[in-house]
């Protein structure tokens, strides 16, 4: 009897024991995180051997902002390919016009869309000339447009302009023209002081006489200087004085009065 209750006695300790060793070892976690927690009276680890050190909070390091900068460059309009259009004119859509629709000075001008071409009448008593200037600046181009003029002196003309710009108030560039009631041509070189100075002035079968449309063709191309009529060359020259500008047509002679039509520029 003696021995049976020293072995319940036995039991009875080691069950006792046997629940705290259980929790030292890794028992309830929220027990063993609050003995890591600083602030304990000793100033203890929960009993361990050396002092606790609080260890510092990790915090995560905030993603770089990234900041989207426009960055701006200048628009680069290639060049276009030799032969290829680079404007056109048929003058009948009249709700996007590339010229003035109505008389801008009726004194000494007068402008409009008539009949699917283009009018322009010089009334200038000197002998002036009244045109139109291609929206844009070009440098290797060919201007082709059909003309035809009636009205004013014998003398009346109707010309395109290529690489043209304003010195001192006064027009400069090259200018290619017939007479039709003459039958000459004129290719020439307007200077900034206001002199015309011919490079070409001759005669022409390939003219259309009267008030009979001609098709005027002037290429600036380089240094090469080339005019011609209903398809025909009549002239061609060397000159550098411009190497860019607008692109014209008109006409001259006091009272003379030209129509226009299929207005075609192309690259060069």
């Amino acid at each position: 009897m003696r021995t049976l209750a020293f072995v319940a006695m036995c039991l009875i300790l080691l069950v006792s024991i046997l629940p705290s060793s259980a929790q030292d070892e890794g028992g309830d976690p929220s027990v063993l995180s609050d003995e890591l927690l600083p602030g304990t009276p000793d100033g203890t680890n929960g009993g361990s051997d050396g002092p606790m050190v609080e260890q510092p909070a990790t915090v995560a390091a905030p993603e770089p902002t990234v900041t989207a900068t426009a960055v701006l460059s200048p628009t680069v309009r290639p060049t276009p390919a030799p032969g290829a259009i680079v404007f056109a004119d048929s003058f009948e859509d009249l709700t996007h016009p590339n010229f003035p629709l109505t008389t801008l000075d009726a004194s000494e001008e007068s402008r409009g869309y008539i009949e699917g071409q283009y009018e322009i009448r010089n009334g200038r008593l000197d002998f002036d000339s009244r045109g139109a200037a291609v929206p844009g600046q070009f440098s290797d181009t060919t201007i082709a447009i059909d003309a035809r003029v009636y009205g004013g002196p014998a003398t009346r003309i109707v010309h395109v302009g290529c690489r043209r710009s304003l010195a001192a108030g006064q027009e400069a560039g090259y200018l290619f023209g017939v007479r039709p009631d003459t039958g000459r041509f004129l290719l020439a070189r307007a200077q900034p002081d206001g002199r015309l100075v011919p490079l070409v002035d001759q005669p022409s079968t390939a003219i259309h006489p009267g008030d009979a449309f001609n098709r005027l063709e002037l290429t600036c191309a380089g240094r090469t200087i080339t005019g011609a009529v209903n398809g025909v060359t009549v002239a061609t020259v060397q000159d550098a004085t411009y190497t860019s500008g607008a692109l014209r047509f008109g006409v001259g002679g006091s009272g003379a009065t030209a129509r226009f039509d299929n207005l075609v520029v192309t690259q060069r």
